[in-house]
């Protein structure tokens, strides 16, 4: 839910960064659905990259340092 008081700070923190976040659902496997069952909200997100799981799978160094910032910051106004 992108209301829930620990999911908004996170939307701030990617805005504040220049970017856009969607919300929706997808089809996949992660750890994520055993907190989703439990009402726990779930943000997946990642860094600027491409061609996952295939040969030649990459990511940006500028994704990464981006990445990092929108996570700390996150936590800062969290904390």
């Amino acid at each position: 839910r992108p209301d829930h008081e620990l999911v908004e700070p996170f939307v701030e923190s990617v805005k504040a960064h220049g970017r856009t976040p969607e919300f929706l659902v997808t089809h996949g496997a992660s750890d994520g659905r055993f907190f989703a069952d439990l009402g726990i909200p779930v943000v997946m997100c990642q860094p600027d990259g491409g061609g996952i799981h295939e040969d030649g799978e990459w990511v940006s160094l500028g994704g990464i340092e981006l990445y990092n910032t929108v996570l700390r910051d996150y936590l800062d106004r969290v904390s």
